[in-house]
């Protein structure tokens, strides 16, 4: 079997520890949610900033579109439920459908973790009120040894090589330092270590599972492996790509309403393709599609590229021969010949 089963007498402590984490996980982000409501609609001016929380230049930018700094405060709220919602669903249609499976668990477990703590509610909740830091700081932590130790494991559920766990020890290390104590990332030596060991551990955890690819997996654990990477590769992509469009337009990068909804709103469906891949690549649901998705994926990827080269060339061409760069009607020849 691709994934080895958990004894039968672990099984009722095993999925005990999942209900007791999601219900745990869950009561901390509903508690978080004011706190980050509130925080959001309170302009950044210092360093203690939550992700997306407006700057003065970014508010008055919103004002100017028309919307409120509490529609922003309410519509970021409401996609962090979305997100949250869909990790919990997903978790939870993996722990019901493969109830015995070592690496399902283990899934279902990393994404509860990582749906409640990504949207940076809980951090919010920390930062109005400091006696918060080091619980959230805990759960935060076992978010990270549940990513690192899916990313290890997967999909055969042991480490392969074996010398690889010693890499996930010190990714962890790395991770837990960065979390509990952040003032030491201060000191520059500390940072320095901390990156190296960082991003040795990672790469070796990625050439572990590129190893088991070609070496180890059987026909079914490559097509889950396939799925995952997908689901990665496209989410962080669509991601850096969301972001690059306010480099090729520079209207777009400007702080307003692409910049403080339309960027969160993409990251935030471009993400919900890590636990939609994972539970595919785990429940093994239509398993055999990955081929023809990433045949497709790389032929209209490849096509949106040139799209944008063209059209790149085209107005920076004739913005060069007419002298004049931000005319609309550079944009709409060049839109006309693409």
């Amino acid at each position: 079997d691709a994934l080895s089963r958990i004894p039968q007498r672990w099984l009722a402590f095993a999925r005990t520890i999942w209900v007791v984490t999601t219900i745990l996980a869950v009561t901390l982000f509903c508690v978080s949610l004011p706190a980050y409501y509130d925080l959001l609609r309170i302009s950044c001016t210092g360093n203690m900033c939550i992700s997306h929380q407006l700057t003065p230049k970014g508010v008055r930018s919103l004002q100017e579109f028309g919307l409120s700094v509490d529609f922003y405060a309410a519509y970021s709220v409401a996609l962090a439920v979305l997100f949250t919602g869909g990790c919990l669903a997903i978790s939870a249609v993996i722990f019901w459908r493969v109830p015995r499976e070592r690496m399902a668990l283990l899934a279902a477990l990393m994404l509860v973790l990582f749906g409640v703590i990504f949207p940076e509610t809980p951090r919010a909740l920390a930062l109005t009120y400091p006696l918060w830091h080091w619980p959230i700081s805990g759960v935060a932590f076992l978010g990270f040894v549940s990513v690192i130790l899916f990313i290890n494991l997967f999909p055969g559920g042991r480490f392969v090589p074996r010398w690889t766990r010693w890499a996930a020890l010190v990714w962890i290390i790395a991770a837990g330092q960065g979390l509990f104590f952040p003032d030491s990332t201060d000191q520059p030596w500390v940072s320095l270590l901390n990156t190296l060991g960082f991003m040795g551990a990672a790469s070796v955890s990625l050439g572990a599972l590129v190893y088991w690819y070609l070496r180890r997996a059987d026909p079914v654990q490559r097509q889950q492996i396939k799925w995952v990477v997908f689901g990665i590769t496209i989410s962080f992509g669509g991601v850096v790509g969301v972001a690059l469009l306010g480099v090729v337009f520079p209207a777009l990068g400007s702080p307003g309403l692409f910049d403080a909804l339309g960027v969160r709103t993409a990251q935030i469906f471009l993400l919900l393709l890590i636990p939609f891949s994972i539970g595919i690549a785990i429940l093994r649901y239509r398993l055999w599609d990955i081929d023809l998705l990433i045949n497709r994926t790389l032929v209209y990827g490849a096509l949106t590229a040139c799209v944008v080269s063209l059209y790149i060339l085209v107005v920076g061409g004739l913005g060069a021969v007419l002298q004049a760069r931000g005319s609309a009607a550079i944009s709409l020849v060049a839109a006309s010949l693409i």
